[in-house]
């Protein structure tokens, strides 16, 4: 991992994480934490005071999780499973972990219900911008180039079959950095809760999920970074028993072509990186879920996104346009939350959605 990229996850933990965590017991009663490097981020347990003996119980296993699912995941590590996947494009089978094999069903779920806005194969086109290893262009991409590799584009591709995994066309690629560590943070979320932990926050690289409570007997809160200002947070979620919680942004991953500047978000319809959003928070009832949508919301405009959360009851979102004024936008559900900053609270706009489950004539949400 480029150091560039470690610093700015590490001032990302110092701002995203609104608790003050001691090293280790106190009389303070504040939580405690501990935090190491995992799938190419930082990781961190922190517990409630009163749980700080099985701190170290905890980060041992979630160490031990996430190490083995980045030897299967990652696409930084050319025997991985993930990379035998993308060596054998067009060849044949490759044998997957129950890991691997989950967290690729998930996948599929999540590109369905987003109308290919998450696209894990999307991995060709995010080199060609220079990400990933990718060399970043002279000048601006042309057309021609870009489309080139739509071709290449398409989890419709992966042919998953009992315990094997396939990418039926030559020079296909996955990459599941959009999904991989929120599938993470909930394995490691089953075991602890197998294990009977009580109150824990697991945060890889912000993908977080937490169970029980923080200090006093309250609800463990998370910062929302504000995207024009990487030393400030435009507010805090409150998350409840079990709930998830992960962001997107154009802020920590960008190259600089033709002085213009690109975020990593790639629009998987159109080859290009998403213009519009600066940042996109979602909160649901499993990290990978709140993963995998939030880089899907970053993708669609804000009324789509509002179209394919209202088939999504579980699933809330706040939503940031790269313009001027700021303006953020927030679910009813996400608003539930959610505590602004006093400076910003005219700056909230409720996206209305509704839920057709629910309601036969529910129509989706629109910005009003």
């Amino acid at each position: 991992m480029e150091m560039k990229h470690f610093a700015s996850q590490i001032i990302r933990e110092i701002v995203i994480i609104s608790l003050i965590c001691a090293p280790g017991c106190s009389r303070r009663k504040e939580p405690v934490k501990e935090t190491w490097l995992a799938m190419g981020t930082f990781a961190a347990i922190t517990v409630a005071d009163q749980d700080c003996e099985y701190l170290d119980k905890y980060a041992s296993t979630a160490r031990d999780l996430m190490r083995e699912l980045e030897n299967s995941l990652s696409v930084f590590k050319p025997d991985s499973e993930v990379s035998r996947i993308n060596q054998s494009a067009g060849q044949c089978p490759v044998p997957v972990s129950d890991y691997t094999r989950e967290v690729l069903e998930l996948t599929r779920k999540y590109v369905e219900i987003s109308g290919g806005c998450f696209d894990p194969t999307i991995a060709p086109l995010v080199q060609l911008w220079g990400f990933n290893g990718g060399t970043v262009p002279d000048e601006s991409l042309d057309e021609t180039s870009v489309r080139s590799l739509l071709r290449c584009i398409g989890y419709g591709h992966l042919v998953l079959s009992g315990d094997s995994a396939y990418l039926d066309t030559p020079d296909m690629q996955l990459d599941l950095g959009g999904i991989a560590k929120g599938y993470a943070v909930d394995v490691c979320y089953r075991k602890l809760m197998e294990m009977k932990a009580e109150n824990v926050m697991i945060n890889l690289g912000g993908n977080i999920r937490c169970h029980g409570m923080s200090r006093g007997n309250k609800p463990w809160k998370v910062g929302v970074r504000n995207p024009f200002d990487p030393h400030s947070i435009i507010g805090t979620i409150s998350l409840t028993e079990g709930m998830a919680v992960a962001t997107s942004g154009n802020y920590e991953r960008f190259v600089t072509i033709g002085n213009k500047r690109y975020a990593h978000i790639i629009d998987p319809r159109t080859g290009y990186p998403v213009r519009d959003m600066a940042g996109v928070t979602v909160i649901s009832t499993s990290a990978v879920e709140a993963d995998a949508m939030s880089t899907a919301l970053f993708v669609l405009s804000i009324e789509e996104g509002g179209k394919v959360l209202s088939l999504m009851p579980q699933c809330h979102a706040l939503f940031i346009p790269d313009k001027q004024p700021l303006r953020i936008w927030v679910t009813h559900g996400f608003a539930q939350h959610f505590t602004p900053e006093p400076n910003l609270a005219n700056h909230i706009f409720e996206l209305t959605t509704c839920y057709p489950n629910q309601d036969p004539h529910c129509a989706g949400g629109q910005p009003q």
